[in-house]
């Protein structure tokens, strides 16, 4: 119910509200041929590309979330630097994840077009709204003390990441089943991609807790909910359907990163409690952002042993 209010209500004065408060003004899409809704799900993909086109839409919620992480630490000067270069990467990196999903990427593994129109529609609500946000991403790369710019990503947060939500959702969907990905994999590529996603949100978090002396409850359950799901990865969840660790090499890493995280994770309440200094502070988030492509790095070991599989 909620999809179809989203798809017939919300999307047209989403997509239009963006265009106003961004100042974008976006093309008529090319025409491709799409299929129906229904076309392809039960068909076998010739391709292979099933588990590397859902790693690519876990990615873009990452890349989603890692906006505001990285902007929080360019404004408050915590590592405007680092947080810069995050900004410029984020940005490459939602245009051409965004672009392959849509029109194919050999080099990313899957070289079709999409042609489900369903999953294009989610793909051009999330292109809106990044259009959206662009402007403000720009801002705070040119000045690190732009509030206005910070305030107006504010505005697209909550609304970014629910879109980018239902394009994986979409995909994993679509792709997920016993001609093309197996649910499990699909599971595992999805859980492991969610804990880069939490260690995004830990930063903004505590970054946003830090800087405004507000409070912690976002970045308390971020951080459970980032234990929780390595602990799952690494030892298997049954009632989730998810299997241990499903190689040697992945497991140890999963332990090295529980390992990891429970040092940081003591470091991040220091740091948000104000006793730490300028120094540790930006010890602690660079030690986040590392933790952050090393779990990514997971997700795409998850995604080469779905891709073996199938």
């Amino acid at each position: 119910m909620l999809c179809a209010l989203f798809d017939h209500v919300a999307r047209p004065l989403l997509i239009a509200a963006t265009l106003l408060v961004g100042g974008v003004v976006l093309a008529d899409p090319a025409p491709v041929a799409l299929a129906p809704d229904t076309a392809g799900e039960l068909q076998p993909d010739p391709t292979g590309s099933s588990a590397d086109r859902v790693a690519a839409a876990s990615r873009v919620r990452v890349v989603a979330q890692s906006f505001h992480s990285a902007a929080c630490l360019v404004h408050a000067e915590i590592m405007p630097d680092a947080g810069r270069e995050a900004l410029i990467s984020a940005r490459r990196e939602m245009a051409h994840l965004l672009d392959a999903l849509e029109h194919g990427n050999p080099r990313m593994g899957f070289d079709g077009a999409e042609t489900r129109r369903k999953t294009v529609r989610k793909l051009h609500d999330v292109r809106a709204m990044w259009e959206g946000m662009r402007r403000s991403v720009n801002g705070l790369i040119q000045d690190s003390a732009d509030s206005a710019a910070l305030a107006e990503m504010a505005l697209f947060e909550g609304i970014l990441n629910e879109t980018a939500f239902q394009l994986q959702t979409e995909v994993s969907g679509q792709y997920s089943h016993p001609f093309e990905l197996l649910q499990s994999d699909a599971l595992a590529i999805e859980l492991a991609a969610r804990q880069a996603l939490w260690a995004e949100q830990i930063t903004h978090s505590a970054c946003t807790t830090w800087r405004t002396n507000g409070d912690s409850a976002a970045l308390t359950e971020a951080m459970a909910r980032l234990s929780f799901g390595l602990a799952a990865l690494e030892e298997g969840q049954p009632a989730l359907g998810l299997a241990p660790a499903p190689t040697p090499q992945i497991g140890a890493e999963l332990a090295a990163l529980r390992a990891d995280w429970a040092r940081i994770e003591l470091d991040v309440a220091r740091a948000v409690s104000g006793s730490a200094t300028q120094e540790e502070l930006r010890a602690t988030f660079a030690s986040l952002s590392t933790l952050s492509a090393r779990l990514q790095a997971v997700a795409a070991g998850y995604a080469d042993v779905a891709r073996s599989r199938t």
